[in-house]
């Protein structure tokens, strides 16, 4: 009797021992990435990468069913640019989001989320380097390095990554190559749905499950997937939970037995649209105050082109005005067409902001007379400058100065005692009734200032 008791004691043991193992084996894990534009944590109807992979989130969660999720656990990231404490609220706000488009599709799961801020997707930067064949191996390197250095602030880190690393012979600067290519796929949410196979429930119909890459372009879906892919080929064997090495994407194939990382082409395809054709005002002259002739105004309007790469933009300003008053003497007649070339030091999603210089060449014709006194001339100039443009969406500010040297022909004239009555510009009349300009003038100092408020007419779109 003793000896019976023992062996059914030593079964005991063993099925209790080996009972969690054999549960926990029927436990299936899927990640599903959600992203977000550059500082957002709201969905945005523009990308459209987002509004599939939600809904294919809302598709497998309903197929599964609620007895069948154990959990679901969501941690938001951010890329690792600007304040690191800024970065990990942006976290929790962009795991926040996510769970409540869950919970107001399925209310019943409302108890069952778990959110987190992954803060600053460092480790996930860690590994998209390693495997980023456009950099040589030396910089792959000093760039994992930089991120696994200790005892150093989130920020410094950024630091060290922006003016450190420098250039690589295969692609030149790389941090504008890191910005583009690599952060737009760590701004994201990540959501892992754990799943127990065991759990008794109704077999729902198949339904293939294809959350999108982050592409702007709809993503068609793989006709050939059913169901039975998801616990033969994408369903790891056992419950593993890695909040931040995680994939990229999740496409649901028969071929595919991990999770794949997104095609490397996606990180340019997920910047934000880029600016095409900026027009502006310059404010300083559409509001101009002449001495002795008074208020008055020199409309101003400029156009600039922003290519599709690089850091310079090119341009041209246009000054006009065309004011005649005969009966006082008073004539405000600036004809200015500028031609113009800036170089921006900001690259990436940043271009085409901050800092920049400027180069200028510019033609002008002027009329200018009040009282008994007046000026009427051509110039040539050629100049250089500074300015700084600040973004708001697609509104700027534009602030700068420019020196150079400005050479000038002209006559001057003194009302009622000039033989040739021309007072004004006046082109109209025979060739041989002009007469070559009397005086000359070069003008060495400031040539042009401006505070301008412009407007994106045109944005390239998105390829």
């Amino acid at each position: 009797m003793g000896f019976r008791r023992c062996i059914i004691a030593v079964l005991a043991a063993s099925i209790g021992l080996f009972a969690p193992q054999l549960k926990a084996e029927s436990i299936k894990q899927v990640r599903i990435p959600l992203y977000f534009k550059v500082d957002k944590y709201e969905h945005d109807t523009e990308n459209i990468s987002n509004t599939a992979s939600i809904d294919s989130l809302f598709r497998f969660i309903g197929r599964t069913g609620f007895a069948k999720l154990r959990s679901i656990d969501i941690t938001g990231y951010s890329s690792p640019e600007g304040a690191n404490e800024h970065n990990v609220q942006l976290g929790t706000k962009r795991a926040k989001y996510v769970e409540n488009l869950i919970g107001e599709r399925f209310p019943e799961l409302q108890g069952r989320i778990v959110t987190r801020s992954g803060g600053e997707a460092w480790e996930m930067l860690k590994g998209r380097i390693q495997k980023d064949r456009f950099l040589t191996r030396a910089t792959r390197d000093k760039v994992v390095a930089i991120i696994d250095a200790e005892g150093i602030a989130p920020d410094t880190r950024e630091w060290r990554l922006v003016n450190k690393v420098g250039t690589d012979p295969m692609i030149g600067q790389v941090w504008p190559h890191i910005f583009n290519r690599h952060f737009p796929q760590l701004r994201c949410s990540i959501v892992i749905l754990e799943i127990d196979e065991d759990a008794e429930e109704e077999e729902p119909a198949a339904e293939e499950v294809v959350v999108a890459e982050p592409v702007v372009a709809e993503p068609v879906a793989d006709k050939s997937l059913e169901t039975s892919d998801l616990s033969s080929s994408v369903l790891p064997e056992k419950a593993q939970v890695d909040t931040i090495q995680v994939a990229d994407s999740l496409v649901v194939s028969r071929q595919e037995s991990n999770l794949p990382i997104a095609g490397e082409s996606h990180a340019k395809l997920l910047q934000p649209r880029k600016p095409l054709l900026g027009v502006s005002t310059n404010l300083i002259y559409d509001a101009t105050f002449i001495p002795h002739y008074g208020f008055t105004s020199v409309p101003s309007f400029s156009i600039e082109y922003y290519p599709d790469r690089g850091n310079w933009t090119f341009g041209a300003d246009v000054d006009w005005s065309h004011w005649l008053h005969y009966e006082d003497h008073r004539f405000n007649q600036i004809h200015n067409i500028t031609l113009n070339a800036r170089r921006y030091f900001k690259s990436g999603e940043e271009s085409f902001k901050g800092l920049y210089l400027l180069g200028n060449i510019n033609t002008v014709q002027y009329g200018l007379g009040w009282d008994a006194k007046g000026w009427e001339g051509e110039a040539v100039g050629l100049s250089a400058g500074i300015g700084n443009k600040w973004r708001f969406a697609r509104i700027y500010i534009d602030v700068g100065v420019c020196v150079g040297a400005l050479y000038s022909r002209f006559d001057p004239y003194v009302w009622g005692n000039d033989a040739t009555k021309w007072y004004y510009y006046d082109y109209i009349g025979k060739p041989e009734d002009f007469r070559e300009r009397s005086k000359s003038l070069l003008w060495l100092g400031p040539t042009r200032a401006w505070i301008s408020i412009g407007f994106d007419l045109l944005m390239r779109k998105k390829k």
